[in-house]
């Protein structure tokens, strides 16, 4: 798909200028962007700074005849690419784009397009670590869309919504600060959001986000203690991420199997999960990757503080992962913040 839409877009620089040509333009290099936020490049995969940068090149090529439904897509993509990258100079362009688009939609009388936004901006909302703005706007998403879905028009944009909705509803269990003695209660509501974002999914055929939704769900398991589920659901995800070749679902899902390991005590498996984790998110160039890595590298670390023949020859390994570490944050950047409980 990566050859063609290139082949098509070399293929159109051959015409004259025209608005029809831009458009057409736009629409490629979206498309592009898109493949290289989520997919492979003939065996390798495109890294975030790459994929952003065909996004902002689609932004620059968009005429002004651009339908509502490509305006919403090309600030949704931006977004995830953000949202992914995960610093603040990116989650600040993203939020900005989001927002003039909306204002831009509505004015053109798209209330529905804009209204696909609203998660967008919720997902950058629960990274930047504002739950309650998060949590307004995603009531909103889910009140606008289950009337649709209620009232059987736009069907499949509806569930396709809802779907990201219910998952954003699960992600910010892990955010928020629950209060004391109601944790069991918080992570067990996020698991209902979690299987309800996956009932969606599965009626929308979207295996990409199913992979991360169960991701999500294995660090609500495993945040309520539910260790062979957790296990159970990051299983899943790490089988349908790898048939997928989802670089950053895998990067996502090593990270929490090696969260898993240190609560099971499985120090030497933590190590080689996390191992992973960071060489994926070097290959997809995320610094909000490698933040969360580096949280997980202190507590392997902790973990490994006795004073055991085991530990002892672990720890060199884990000093070689530490260096590993710090030149990956050197090349990519490094990310300093504070998220509760260290949830992705």
């Amino acid at each position: 798909a990566y050859l063609v839409a290139q082949e098509a877009l070399q293929a159109l620089a051959r015409l004259p200028r025209s608005e029809q040509r831009a458009l057409r333009q736009a629409q490629l290099l979206l498309e592009i962007g898109q493949l290289q936020w989520q997919g492979l490049g003939l065996g390798e995969p495109f890294t975030l700074a790459q994929a952003l940068k065909t996004l902002q090149a689609t932004r620059s090529t968009l005429p002004e005849t651009a339908s509502a439904e490509l305006l919403s897509r090309l600030a949704t993509v931006t977004a995830g690419v953000c949202y992914d990258l995960g610093d603040h100079q990116s989650l600040q362009a993203a939020l900005s784009d989001l927002t003039a688009t909306s204002r831009i939609l509505m004015t053109a009388g798209a209330s529905l397009e804009a209204a696909c936004l609203l998660s967008d901006q919720a997902a950058i909302y629960v990274r930047q670590g504002d739950p309650v703005q998060a949590a307004h706007l995603l009531e909103k998403a889910r009140e606008l869309f289950e009337r649709l879905l209620n009232a059987r028009q736009n069907e499949a944009l509806a569930v396709s919504e809802l779907a990201k909705v219910h998952h954003l509803y699960a992600r910010l269990i892990l955010h928020a600060r629950i209060r004391s003695g109601r944790e069991q209660e918080a992570f067990a509501m996020g698991l209902e959001h979690a299987q309800r974002a996956e009932q969606f999914l599965r009626q929308a055929g979207a295996k990409r986000e199913l992979g991360r939704v169960w991701e999500t769900a294995g660090r609500l398991a495993l945040q309520a203690g539910g260790l062979n589920e957790a296990g159970e659901y990051f299983s899943a995800a790490l089988e349908l991420q790898k048939q997928l070749e989802d670089v950053t679902g895998l990067a996502r899902t090593t990270a929490g199997l090696a969260e898993l390991c240190i609560h099971t005590g499985q120090l030497e498996d933590a190590l080689a999960m996390l191992s992973d984790s960071i060489m994926l998110n070097v290959e997809k160039g995320s610094p909000v990757g490698l933040a969360f890595n580096r949280s997980t590298l202190r507590v392997l670390t902790q973990a490994l503080a006795g004073q055991t023949p085991e530990n002892s020859a672990l720890r060199g390994k884990v000093n070689e992962l530490e260096r590993r570490l710090k030149q990956a944050e050197d090349d990519i950047g490094q990310l300093a913040f504070t998220t509760a409980r260290g949830s992705r």
